[in-house]
This record gives C-alpha cells, structure tokens and sequence, in this order.
C-alpha cells in the first residue's frame, strides 16, 4: 500500500476491462490519489476527458526542468560516441549486455 487504509477500509482497484463479442469494447478506471488528503482516492479519465486539470496541473517551471534533464541525455543517445543499443528477448530480464557490465564488478 503506498497509502493508508482509508477510514472506510476499501480502496477501489484500477480496472482495466476488455468486453468481447456481442458488445466489444474497453473500460479503463483508474483511481488517483486526491492532493492534499491522507489516502482519499478518485477517479481520473473521467477528470481528464471532461476537462478537470485538478490532478494534472504542472507548472512550466517543472516542464522545463524536466527537459533540462531529458535533452542531454537525448543529445547523448544521439551523439556518435554513444555506444549501441542493447536488445534482448521478450520475458528476459535483461540484455546480456548488462550481465556483462557488472559483471567487472563482482556482482550478477
């Protein structure tokens, strides 16, 4: 739990719901934690799709910290000293390429 119980005792999951034929579609319920509360929690697409910013409002301040922080590495993923990318298979942990890296170290 990344909050307290609330005085209720219940939390409402997150839902992702597929509904197959004869009524296709998607059902997406996702609950945030209200601000400023102990564990008070709401639903947010709907906030989202009806134009309530409450749970999403960021400052430009932030935005341009954050790219403050993305663009070098951006700019080194591009640069020609940057070393290849590693892959790795579907439902590994790892590319073996990490195993290799601290490997130097000791650890695994």
């Amino acid at each position: 739990m990344m909050f307290p119980m609330p005085s209720d005792g219940e939390i409402t999951s997150n839902v992702i719901g597929l509904c197959l034929q004869p009524r296709e579609g998607i059902h997406l319920e996702f609950e945030a934690k209200i601000p400023d509360t102990p564990a008070d929690m709401r639903e947010v697409l709907l906030d989202a799709i009806n134009g309530d910013a409450a749970l999403f409002i960021t400052r430009a301040d932030a935005h341009e910290l954050t790219w403050g922080l993305v663009d070098p590495i951006l700019a080194g993923w591009e640069s020609k000293a940057a070393p290849p990318l590693s892959y790795y298979q579907p439902g590994s942990w790892v590319p073996g390429a990490a195993d290799k890296f601290i490997a130097h170290t000791g650890h695994k």
